[in-house]
């Protein structure tokens, strides 16, 4: 693994439809890496069928929460919280992790407004 700031140059392959770069490839040798695609090409991929839409990841890629549509801050929030603490793991119903979550804060004298 290199170091921090360490500058690395991938070799990569484009792919052009009517000559507009649609996904980039990166490659180490003969081993790809990764690719980097268009928003709508990524969408389609990923099934998004609503704006805005933000969908969390673990770190082994697996898909650990969408959230579609509906971004309120609370909501936001916590969909952040639930996926960088692992929540999900321990409460697999985010509906009940947001419900307790705020149930917390009431307690420790927070107000909180779910739809704001």
């Amino acid at each position: 693994m290199p170091d921090a700031g360490t500058r690395l140059v991938l070799p990569a392959h484009q792919t052009y439809t009517d000559g507009t770069v649609t996904k980039i490839e990166f490659f180490n040798g003969t081993t790809k890496l990764g690719e980097d695609t268009t928003a709508p090409d990524w969408a389609r991929k990923l099934n998004v069928s609503y704006t805005p839409s933000m969908v969390l990841f673990d770190a082994a890629g697996r898909e650990v929460l969408r959230v579609e549509a509906y971004v309120r801050t609370f909501h936001l929030q916590s969909a952040l919280d639930y996926v960088a603490t692992h929540a999900y793991e321990r409460e697999p119903n985010f509906q009940r992790y947001i419900q307790a979550r705020a149930d917390a804060r009431r307690a420790r004298g927070e107000r909180v407004d779910v739809m704001e």
